[in-house]
């Protein structure tokens, strides 16, 4: 009898965090207003993805074809104890994100965006990238993804001006 009582409580608890995922129910199970139903969102992907590429120019100004960025690194079996590749792309992750709201909504600045740190963080790590021989300037590019969307969906958030390398 218990063995029906635990089985019963946890299909419920079950229940209730799945509906938590789902738009419709989600509220009316969140004004319950218990802390037992994470609203982790297993169901639904990540709304938009910031994607950077970047691209070379040479010493006449012809730009190389953009090239992707990517933030992904080995991650081991032990990577849930022991990462330290981790700080590395969540902070540049981080300062995309705060890099693109500073570039859609302009009046919240309050100097040029080329002078906030976040702009100088993302310009230095892109400089560390390996370049083409010949190139003496580098640019680099914002674009939002929607990760369900088809590639022909991304919107251009931001284009840098040409920096020295």
């Amino acid at each position: 009898m218990g063995a029906y009582a635990v089985i019963a409580v946890l299909g419920i608890w079950q229940g209730l965090l799945i509906a938590t995922q789902l738009p419709k129910f989600r509220h009316p199970v969140e004004r319950l207003r218990l802390k037992v139903f994470p609203a982790w969102p297993v169901f639904r992907g990540r709304l938009t993805t910031l994607i950077i590429y970047y691209r070379d120019l040479g010493e006449d100004g012809t730009p190389e074809p953009w090239k992707e960025l990517s933030l992904d690194h080995h991650r081991g079996w032990f990577s849930t104890i022991w990462n330290p590749e981790s700080w590395r792309v969540a902070s540049v992750k981080a300062m995309l994100v705060t890099l693109a709201i500073l570039v859609e909504n302009p009046e919240g600045r309050k100097k040029p965006l080329e002078e906030y740190h976040r702009y100088k963080a993302v310009e230095y790590y892109i400089r560390q990238q390996t370049r083409e021989p010949g190139s003496r300037r580098r640019q680099f590019r914002i674009l939002r993804s929607w990760g369900h969307i088809p590639i022909r969906s991304r919107k251009e958030v931001f284009v840098s001006q040409p920096f020295p390398l």
